[in-house]
């Protein structure tokens, strides 16, 4: 598995991961507009201003993450693998790959990212990886079921 750069390139096939308004929120949180616009997703996922990672395989888009500073913490965003690629194990290296990507390139000594309380794969995922609950000075109001979750890099190597 190996990461590099996300493109303008690669949104046109990570639109297609999420053929409901449900699977988007559970994704990319209430600012995702849905059914999805190109230029207004890439807008709405702030693709110019953060980070983005991605995992191609055979020339095809296998897993996309962002990353960005929050609470002196790299914080992981929209972390998603292909429909194909998911319940197979791959979402602990690439997350580990992402998360490590991002800590170098702040500095940062440990991950921070939210997911939905009734996202158990996603849950079962982090927390095999070392993410616990930790305390969020701004939760996000408007995503009652939405869940802090902390690791250190060292945990995650």
């Amino acid at each position: 598995m190996e990461l590099s750069r996300a493109e303008k390139c690669h949104l046109a096939e990570l639109m297609g991961w999420f053929p409901d308004a449900r699977s988007a929120l559970n994704w990319g949180g209430p600012g995702l507009t849905f059914p999805f616009e190109p230029k207004r997703f890439m807008e709405e996922i702030h693709f110019e201003r953060m980070d983005g990672f991605v995992w191609v395989e055979r020339r095809r888009l296998a897993g996309f993450a962002q990353t960005y500073l929050k609470y002196e913490r790299c914080h992981l965003a929209r972390i998603a693998l292909a429909p194909d690629r998911r319940g197979q194990g791959h979402g602990r290296p690439f997350i580990r790959m992402v998360a490590e990507a991002g800590c170098a390139a702040y500095g940062a000594a440990e991950c921070s990212l939210y997911v939905l309380d009734d996202n158990l794969p996603a849950l079962r995922c982090y927390r095999s990886l070392g993410f616990a609950p930790a305390y969020d000075p701004k939760p996000p109001t408007e995503v009652p079921n939405c869940l802090f979750l902390v690791a250190s890099r060292e945990a995650l190597r």
